[in-house]
């Protein structure tokens, strides 16, 4: 994944959206990433760029909302466009989880 990065991201956005502090703090709450993708960057209007990141992991109920509670504090704005589970065990309760977002960055040209 980290090798991935710098081919769709300059270190400007790298930077400007953080896009590897998702997945660790997904990982610092309890959730396993299982698959992580990315879109480049594009034009949206005027210096507003945005970006799809797509997240599929798995964790426990607390950590899966705790993630998500942290998302909604993100310093960053992110839009979450879908969100799904299912359950994979029930003692302990454990999801697989699928979620794609969207990013948005001020770029200045």
């Amino acid at each position: 994944v980290y090798e991935k990065e710098a081919d769709f991201f300059t270190v400007e956005e790298y930077n400007e959206f953080s896009i590897n502090i998702l997945p660790k703090l997904a990982n610092n709450l309890g959730n396993i990433i299982n698959t992580i993708t990315y879109s480049k960057f594009k034009p949206l209007k005027d210096k507003v760029h945005t970006a799809t990141l797509g997240l599929r992991f798995e964790g426990s109920y607390v950590s899966v909302i705790n993630f998500i509670m942290e998302l909604e504090r993100f310093s960053k704005i992110i839009k979450v466009d879908e969100f799904s589970f299912k359950r994979l065990t029930d003692d302990p309760v454990i999801l697989s989880v699928t979620l794609q977002a969207t990013a948005y960055i001020n770029k200045d040209n």
